[in-house]
């Protein structure tokens, strides 16, 4: 969705977040503000966490093809 491979216009329904900070990459989004924990574990809101969590050598891939192989330093 961040580099328009899916018709979804992501910002739509989740708007940029915060710019660079340490280590982290550019491309954050805000995370989605949650009442219950069932709904702060699902999908949407823990992997807007997890993305903003990301290597910036992983976020900010030119490509599908280098963001699934990720640098091979990268352990999760």
């Amino acid at each position: 969705m961040t580099n328009d491979l899916v018709d979804i216009p992501i910002t739509k329904y989740i708007p940029l977040g915060s710019g660079r900070t340490r280590a982290n990459h550019y491309i954050k989004y805000m995370p989605l503000s949650t009442s219950t924990s069932f709904y702060r574990h699902s999908f949407s809101p823990s992997i807007i966490i997890t993305w903003n969590n990301l290597p910036a050598s992983i976020a900010e891939s030119p490509d599908l093809v280098s963001f699934k192989r990720g640098p091979a330093t990268t352990r999760f």
